[in-house]
């Protein structure tokens, strides 16, 4: 099998010849800085390919590597906003960023720390009403001006092919911020409602665009709508906010002949997975483990209904050896073995995890794999240090690897 077949046969709870290799989605930035100074990647290198991992054109580089703007981690805006500095102050500019944020951040090297948010683009029915020209999906630039060379690219591919979209919190999150939506819900439903049909009729016809020139194997739903101990919102407003965006929105992406749908949320959100399964989510990623996703406890209350990403956990990794056998002997035999499953760290890959423990954190996840499998991985290499790393004081204060 190809890596394409190997992900969907994985996803169909089949019987795929090897475990899929996409056991970490990337490094924080100043990860990778790390990991150069300890003979790392240099400076562009490919994160997957570098470590040896199946290539795919899914939620991280879907948009760069054809040409579409379907949205992510930001709302499908064509065109974005144009970023610009509205002051300098101590070292820190206040920015417009291209989703429309006017934020608060260091001057130099911003994603060393998170930035404190100061509006949004949505504060109004008004403003609603006014971005919306950005959200039309036929709008000049969302697509390719020549669909052939992605066409040819994507027709008899051996890889897989996910488009990621905002989710039905996620977008207006991204419209109101985080506490204007959660006050939204009761202030003023009615504009909440009508963002939410917004939303389903949008993917509706970008889903139809690109189905018409690309064969899909998932899309992918950015929420990030839960914290440590829980989700942003109760499964009440779920079923009368999302629930029924959802059902409709999944239904016609089936209809156009996509096989899986996927969710992607950070945060303990273990309440509303029966909702998300009612909705017709097939699986989940990231199972964050310091929030209690437990991937072991989720498979024996769900069985095969769920397919899941990830859940290792990437504390571990960053204490060495005799810690990362553990987490792995603990987890990922008895679930390779069940299928439905693709191991991998519960995100990406902070600072404090060295190369020396990430390559071999890859190349023990990989021997298991070989023995459930009965395959045989060449391991990686632990490759020399040019230089000593110290992190700068302030590095773990912001993730930015997605």
């Amino acid at each position: 099998m190809d890596s394409r077949q190997v992900f969907r046969e994985t996803a169909r709870f089949g019987s795929p010849p090897r475990a899929y290799r996409w056991e970490c989605v990337g490094g924080w930035r100043i990860t990778r800085e790390r990991w150069r100074a300890e003979g790392g990647p240099p400076p562009g290198a490919n994160f997957g390919r570098a470590f040896a991992m199946d290539w795919h054109i899914g939620f991280l580089n879907f948009q760069v590597e054809l040409g579409i703007i379907s949205g992510f981690t930001s709302s499908p805006y064509a065109p974005p906003f144009r970023r610009k500095v509205l002051a300098e102050e101590d070292g820190q500019v206040i920015v417009r960023t291209r989703r429309g944020i006017v934020q608060r951040e260091l001057k130099d090297h911003p994603e060393r720390s998170m930035p404190q948010f100061i509006s949004y683009p949505v504060a109004s029915r008004r403003d609603w009403q006014r971005i919306q020209r950005r959200l039309d999906p036929e709008a000049p630039g969302r697509y390719p001006r020549d669909w052939r060379p992605v066409e040819e690219r994507c027709a008899n591919r051996d890889f897989p092919l996910g488009m990621p979209i905002t989710g039905a919190f996620g977008h207006p999150r991204n419209l109101f911020g985080t506490e204007a939506v959660l006050t939204a819900y009761y202030d003023d439903p009615g504009l909440v409602e009508d963002i939410q049909r917004h939303w389903v009729w949008m993917y509706k016809r970008i889903v139809d665009v690109v189905t018409s020139h690309l064969k899909l194997d998932y899309v992918l739903l950015w929420e990030d709508m839960a914290f440590k101990t829980g989700p942003l919102i109760s499964p009440g407003l779920f079923r009368r906010f999302m629930l029924p965006y959802y059902q409709e929105l999944i239904a016609h992406i089936r209809g156009r002949g996509v096989e899986f749908v996927f969710v992607d949320t950070d945060g303990q959100f273990g309440v509303l997975i029966p909702l998300f399964l009612e909705a017709g989510v097939d699986g989940f990623f990231p199972f964050e483990v310091a929030a209690g996703m437990d991937v072991r406890e989720i498979r024996r209350r769900y069985g095969r209904k769920l397919v899941m990403f990830g859940g290792l956990d990437k504390r571990a990794v960053a204490l060495g050896p005799a810690a990362i056998d553990a987490e792995l002997e603990a987890k990922v035999p008895r679930l390779l073995e069940e299928g439905g499953y693709f191991p991998g760290l519960d995100h990406s890959a902070p600072p404090d995890i060295s190369l020396p423990n990430f390559i071999y954190y890859l190349n023990r996840l990989r021997a298991i794999g070989d023995r459930v499998y009965g395959t045989t991985t060449a391991p990686l290499p632990v490759p020399r240090p040019r230089r000593a790393w110290a992190p700068p004081a302030d590095a773990l204060g912001s993730e930015d690897g997605g």
